[in-house]
């Protein structure tokens, strides 16, 4: 019975492994390079932009946020039509 046991063991510690917390660094960078993709591609909603840049639109909602907090970005339309533009 120990064997299936550790047998599970490092498939969950796998699992989780995927679902670590940024770092306020990593958060940063991305927003830097998501910034430099905006501006030499303005106009374009979160879906083109993740698709340009080869990330899930999930990763990049908090990089969006924090640009647009930081007044470097400035949006035009609303939820899904949401376009992102340099500032």
């Amino acid at each position: 019975a120990a064997a299936p046991a550790e047998a599970a063991a490092p498939k969950a510690a796998r699992k989780t492994g995927k679902r670590g917390k940024r770092s306020s660094e990593d958060v940063t960078e991305l927003a830097a390079q998501m910034y430099d993709y905006i501006s030499k591609n303005p106009g374009q909603s979160i879906e083109e932009i993740g698709r340009g840049m080869g990330k899930a639109t999930k990763v990049l909602k908090l990089p969006i946020k924090k640009l647009i907090e930081a007044k470097k970005l400035k949006t035009t339309g609303q939820r899904r039509g949401t376009r992102y533009n340099t500032k």
